[in-house]
């Protein structure tokens, strides 16, 4: 989303005059998505103990699980939820992947382009869904696994971007009025710091435990 987010207020032509609002808007999605992810607990909560092997089990297993418990509004708001997140996440990650690439490589990189403008930027973008769906459709893959997984090397991904990007926010060459204060430091440094403390604990119960 780092990525996704800096490529997109670039592509729909946010100023300054816009930041307030772009704040505002990415402090909900923030709140909304933890709000969901909570959700999600309770959810498995609720379910352990009626399936055998929750962490084994795929979609279609939780959702029939809701609905014996829960009713058939429970599974179906379920799984249109996942529906949703997969979508979402289809179109950010793919995107988010497109404009990097098409920015390492100067090329085209606008949604605002039509494909015949920017054609490398759009085969990026469609080459990478097809990939996600035919890797998708490998018989007895391991899915949950390879979500965890994914989750997991993000996390390690994550630092030193946001290392990066705490330089980059306190260069005044660059960021100028907009530098960070030092509310700003003192918040992004523990994230920051939290963040390596799990990554770290994940390696240590991992590997040496």
């Amino acid at each position: 989303m780092i990525f996704f987010q800096g490529s997109a207020i670039i592509d729909k032509g946010i100023t300054a005059k816009e930041l307030r609002l772009a704040r505002i808007d990415t402090i909900i999605g923030s709140i909304c998505q933890v709000f969901i992810a909570v959700c999600c607990i309770l959810i498995g909560a609720a379910l352990f103990g009626h399936t055998q092997i929750l962490d084994e089990d795929n979609p279609s297993t939780i959702i029939l699980a809701l609905n014996d418990l829960f009713g058939p509004w429970a599974g179906t708001l379920f799984g249109f939820g996942l529906f949703n997140a997969g979508f979402l996440a289809a179109i950010t990650i793919s995107l988010s992947s497109s404009w990097t690439v098409a920015e390492a490589f100067n090329w085209k990189h606008s949604l605002n382009e039509k494909i015949t403008t920017a054609p490398k930027f759009y085969a990026v973008y469609i080459g990478s869904l097809i990939v996600a769906a035919l890797l998708i459709l490998i018989p007895n893959l391991p899915l949950n696994f390879i979500a965890v997984l994914t989750q997991a090397i993000g996390g390690m991904l994550m630092v030193p971007v946001l290392i990066f990007i705490m330089i980059l926010t306190n260069n005044k060459k660059y960021m100028g009025k907009y530098k960070n204060s030092l509310f700003a430091n003192i918040w992004g440094w523990f994230v920051v710091g939290v963040l390596t403390s799990l990554i770290v604990l994940l390696f240590w119960q991992t590997f040496m435990m």
